[in-house]
């Protein structure tokens, strides 16, 4: 069997935008679940659940990457830059060609087909990006 050495790690979630505030979250006993804040939500049955909230994609990609990646993508790679961060590797070296992630999603990429969707459908979009 292969040892393996985790060394870093990083999160975007409903508690907290980082692992340090995630944890912090968990040992004051915090819940994330809250009325959901989207479009149409007085047609769901179920009207509460944990959505990430007052996180500022803007404060970390430029505005050709917020147009162009779903928020669960933001999400991703917000949290891959921490767990680098936290690493201290240079993954521009040996460590990057032989590093690997372990990522784990419920549903991630439903906005932007969701996004998809409507443009087509609702408003009548022939295409969509």
């Amino acid at each position: 069997m292969r040892r393996v050495a985790i060394t870093g790690a990083g999160t975007v979630n409903a508690l907290g935008p980082s692992v340090g505030a995630t944890w912090a979250a968990m040992r004051e006993g915090r819940c994330a679940i809250a009325p959901l804040d989207l479009r149409d939500a007085a047609r769901l049955s179920a009207k509460i659940g944990a959505q990430v909230t007052g996180w500022q994609a803007e404060a970390l990609f430029d505005h050709q990457k917020l147009q162009l990646c779903d928020r669960f993508t933001l999400f991703t790679l917000a949290a891959a830059r921490q767990a680098v961060a936290q690493s201290g590797l240079d993954l521009a070296g040996p460590a990057g060609e032989a590093g690997g992630v372990i990522f784990g999603t419920a549903a991630g990429g439903l906005g932007t087909s969701d996004d998809g969707y409507r443009a087509v459908y609702e408003e009548g979009r022939a295409r969509v990006h």
